[in-house]
């Protein structure tokens, strides 16, 4: 019998509210149309994958459906505060760049008027409610058969939140608990939720590891199939928890039998010897597309940490602005059902290391050169002034907050630029003018 779609669970009016729409006369929602629409609009028509009407149809949704979900825009008394950013915006582009082409995510942090209200004090239900009407508003592929199953391990349960509401100090807001990103197929989006362990650690006093894997063991719809790269995954970082700390999960909304799982981990490093041995499992996986991997890597490295030449591969390239925090990288592994090994990415923070914007323009071209990425280097520094606008590259760094690198031998080299849209910074700099009179309003 064939599988029902997932998607037919949610299309019901009389059980899923109306997503609230863009509206014209909400000042929040116009100052953050005027002030998100630059960038969006930017990397859609400079990646060159997208015709005309895909740019359109993918605005269209951002503006009608993701908008509203940005909640209040910075005032003399509001500063938003999300995780998703270094400088706390809810919302964040990236552009993932692979054999010279480009696509767009988008992510974001939701807000809703429940949020911190007795209706929902620890903000966890608003992705719950939204996700289905976004997945029925996006695609006819999405499936959120593992968003439904990992939730009831991450989330709350009901007993857990009264009795963490009970003993919550007040006026402690809580800790972050999930974001959404999507990437833009097309006309069409697919959606990736990251769920993270801090409340759940808060209400029942498990370590932050057995929240991860037990989330990620929840996975029930071919979970036996990911169960091999799973225990792989735990081993090698408990092998390495000195130094290697579980932090968030991902997931594919799409097919299970598609879908992928990540695990993604914190280190108070960014020696290259820690990447080689987390692309490598410590050695578990040493076969010749892996070790491509790591050599092309080392390539590059010392341009990704903003030096001019490569250094000793186990040093810590340290902040100018010298914080310890900021030595951090972030190492994530996929997994598919059926593949016994992961995938490995790791994740550096672009924005600590140089001087200024000009110089991570310079080295990502310099990257993007050096793989034959004629295009991409030519156009890149131009489009990303263009999408923001507001930001003086030739000062202090911060819109280019992270940078992913992975290789297969079929895709090559893959990276993806997290770009912080430095909202707050720029509404600052405008002396707190009213919301009408934004700087980016002659891009809407």
């Amino acid at each position: 019998m064939p599988k029902t779609p997932t998607l037919v669970r949610y299309n019901s009016s009389a059980t899923i509210p109306a997503l609230p729409k863009y509206d014209d006369r909400n000042l929040d929602h116009q100052f953050w149309w005027d002030a998100c629409s630059p960038s969006v609009k930017t990397l859609l028509a400079c990646s060159g994958t997208y015709t005309a009407e895909q740019q359109q149809s993918q605005l269209q949704w951002f503006r009608d459906t993701a908008v509203p979900h940005l909640g209040p825009s910075p005032s003399p008394t509001y500063r938003p505060s999300s995780l998703l950013n270094w400088e706390g915006s809810p919302y964040r582009p990236s552009w993932n760049f692979c054999q010279d082409t480009a696509t767009v995510r988008l992510g974001l942090d939701p807000t809703g008027s429940e949020l911190g209200t007795p209706e929902d004090p620890f903000r966890q239900n608003i992705l719950s409610h939204t996700m289905p009407m976004f997945a029925c508003s996006s695609s006819p592929a999405v499936d959120l058969t593992w968003f439904n199953e990992v939730t009831t391990s991450m989330y709350l349960t009901p007993q857990e939140e009264a009795a963490l509401q009970a003993k919550w100090p007040a006026n402690t807001p809580p800790p972050p608990v999930h974001f959404l990103a999507w990437g833009c197929k097309s006309s069409q989006r697919e959606f990736k939720p990251y769920f993270h362990p801090f409340l759940k650690v808060a209400a029942t006093g498990k370590p932050v590891a057995q929240v991860i894997y037990d989330g990620v063991r929840n996975i029930r719809t071919l979970g036996d199939e990911l169960k091999p790269a799973i225990d792989t995954v735990e081993r090698f970082q408990q092998s390495r928890k000195h130094i290697l700390t579980p932090a968030m999960i991902g997931i594919d909304c799409v097919e299970p039998a598609k879908a992928r799982c990540n695990i993604y981990v914190w280190a108070p490093s960014n020696a290259f010897d820690l990447m080689r041995d987390a692309m490598t499992l410590g050695g578990k996986m040493d076969g010749p597309e892996t070790l491509r991997g790591v050599q092309i890597l080392g390539e590059i490295y010392h341009l990704l940490l903003g030096e001019k030449q490569p250094s000793d591969p186990g040093a810590i390239k340290t902040s100018p602005r010298g914080k310890s925090v900021d030595q951090a990288s972030i190492l994530s592994w996929e997994m598919k059902p059926g593949r016994l090994l992961p995938e490995v990415k790791i994740y550096l923070p672009l924005w600590v290391y140089a001087e200024t914007e000009a110089d991570v323009i310079d080295n990502l071209s310099n990257i993007f050169r050096h793989f034959g990425w004629d295009r991409t280097a030519r156009m890149y520094g131009s489009a990303i002034q263009e999408a923001f606008p507001h930001v003086d590259i030739r000062k202090a760094a911060g819109t280019h907050a992270w940078i992913s690198f992975a290789y297969s031998d079929k895709k090559g080299p893959y990276m993806t630029v997290y770009l912080a849209p430095r909202i707050q910074e720029a509404w600052e700099a405008l002396g707190n003018s009213t919301r009408h009179k934004w700087i980016f309003s002659t891009f809407s």
